[in-house]
């Protein structure tokens, strides 16, 4: 097979699908190889029919996946039995996902589809979607609860334990052991000291936030010295080096009790929250973007929180289909 080939049949379109349809649909082309549920049959079914570009980007992924498998068979290519013979080694869910979205980013024109922060978000050891929660308990004993969109990665060895978030938000309660423990951000990274803390993937991989709740951490940027954090205090530290450290919010651990706590918050910022943990867009228009919310509201019904905010702000919503949402001025 030659890229060439494959690409010049696919490229006059390419350019319609987003990237972030690609990865989802290349998520959802996996789980339906490897024994879907009927569950998770009906939630694909729910997730096609959201938005067009969702349909266009499973169709156009199955027939370029369709388009490596035939030309590797027919002309022996390189690049495509490399694939596929990877894509039946080791962890199939995950060599087949590298594989995939490998192909399809050099096919499509779609770098960002197999950028390696993509990449290994997809091909995380544990990942969760919208609206998701996991809790993992390593080799010695320390608990990783995973939130909303999350995902990340580890490795433990004779002399270090490590922890990479490669997207999204953690609770870490380390266990004992003489080992060093690390978790990896993508701005900065945690030495924990005997403790319980959450960390935050902020704008995408731009910033760290650490809060703690037991203990302390020492937080590191990556050109920066260390910074300190004690129990009852937060830090956000940037890829550049700055730290803010400022007492510890009820906001930033709240979601381990399954809460999102609003106190004087924009309108729009907090859509932007409520929004990590439903599949689909949550827009927020203009003219209400600045009224105040206030209030603790339960995660467990995303659909029943947007119906409270019509109780008491003067807003109404509107959906467009099941995953896009609009909220505006009643």
């Amino acid at each position: 097979m030659t890229s060439s080939r494959l690409l010049r049949r696919l490229a006059p379109e390419a350019g319609a699908v987003p990237a972030s349809a690609l990865r989802e649909a290349a998520g959802w082309l996996v789980r339906l190889r490897e024994g879907a549920t009927e569950q998770d049959r009906q939630a694909f079914e729910r997730w096609r029919g959201a938005s067009p570009s969702h349909e266009l980007a499973f169709r156009r992924l199955e027939s370029l996946m369709s388009g490596v498998a035939g030309e590797a068979a027919q002309a022996g290519g390189a690049l495509g039995a490399r694939a596929l013979e990877q894509a039946a080694r080791g962890d199939r869910r995950r060599q087949t996902l590298r594989w995939m979205l490998a192909i399809a980013g050099g096919a499509a024109g779609a770098w960002a589809l197999a950028d390696r922060d993509t990449v290994r978000v997809w091909t995380a050891d544990a990942r969760t979607s919208a609206g998701g929660s996991r809790e993992v308990h390593l080799d010695d004993g320390t608990l990783v609860r995973l939130n909303t969109g999350t995902a990340v990665d580890w490795r433990y060895g004779r002399d270090r334990r490590e922890v990479w978030l490669r997207e999204g938000e953690v609770m870490v309660a380390t266990a004992a052991d003489p080992r060093p423990f690390m978790l990896y951000g993508r701005a900065a990274t945690v030495l924990p000291l005997g403790t319980r803390f959450v960390a935050r993937d902020l704008d995408g991989g731009g910033a760290l936030r650490v809060a703690v709740m037991e203990g302390a951490v020492e937080l590191r940027g990556r050109d920066a010295g260390a910074r300190r954090v004690a129990a009852g205090e937060e830090a956000v530290m940037r890829r550049d080096g700055t730290c803010r450290v400022q007492p510890l919010r009820e906001t930033s651990t709240v979601w381990l009790r399954g809460m999102l706590v609003a106190d004087n918050q924009r309108l729009a910022d907090f859509l932007a929250d409520l929004g990590r943990y439903r599949p689909g867009l949550v827009q927020c228009a203009p003219e209400v973007a600045d009224l105040l919310v206030v209030g603790a509201f339960p995660l467990e019904n995303t659909d029943r929180v947007l119906a409270m905010l019509t109780e008491v702000l003067p807003v109404s919503v509107r959906y467009a289909t099941p995953y896009w949402v609009r909220v505006g001025r009643a």
